[in-house]
């Protein structure tokens, strides 16, 4: 059996090798699916995908927004055969296939699947960072006496009593 994964919205689903079907759709009440895919726009039993013989198919269950395949369409009941890197468009998500751990092809749909959030690199600085500022106080870029740049909300050095040369 091959080992197949569904990237989609940045979540990689992994089929469990042993298994032969796996149901794709929206849980709702008592319609649990093996992926659940939380957008309005896929229907609760949207499609399945079968492995059998080393063949992938992936069969539209009568979905209202219909199952597309490499930007064709499945009519209730169709099924099409499934290959590494293929797309899959249920309502308004797009799953990417990928077997037996290949690399993904490259382009911007891969980008999207492996997107990370940024890391904080500690170069974000917080309203309260900047001594005294209100949070809607533009800050004020200063060389001081050590020659650092500093933050200083607008009219601090009046504050202060010292006086502040602003950055050009």
């Amino acid at each position: 059996m091959a080992k197949i994964s569904l990237h989609y919205d940045g979540n990689v689903y992994k089929i469990p090798e042993e298994q032969t079907e796996t149901s794709i759709g929206r849980n709702s009440g008592n319609i649990k699916n093996d992926l659940n895919i939380p957008d309005g726009t896929v229907s609760k039993k949207h499609f399945i995908i079968t492995q059998k013989d080393g063949v992938i198919t992936v069969k539209d269950l009568g979905s209202k927004n219909h199952t597309c395949v490499r930007d064709k369409v499945l009519e209730k009941g169709d099924s099409a055969t499934l290959k590494h890197g293929d797309t899959l468009k249920v309502g308004n998500t797009e799953l990417i296939i990928q077997i037996d751990d290949q690399p993904l092809p490259k382009g911007e749909k891969e980008l999207e699947a492996a997107y990370e959030p940024p890391i904080d690199d500690g170069f974000m600085i917080t309203d309260e960072e900047v001594n005294g500022a209100e949070p809607n106080d533009e800050p004020e870029i200063i060389l001081d006496d050590d020659k650092e740049l500093q933050l200083k909300p607008k009219n601090a050095a009046e504050k202060d009593g010292k006086d502040a040369s602003p950055l050009d």
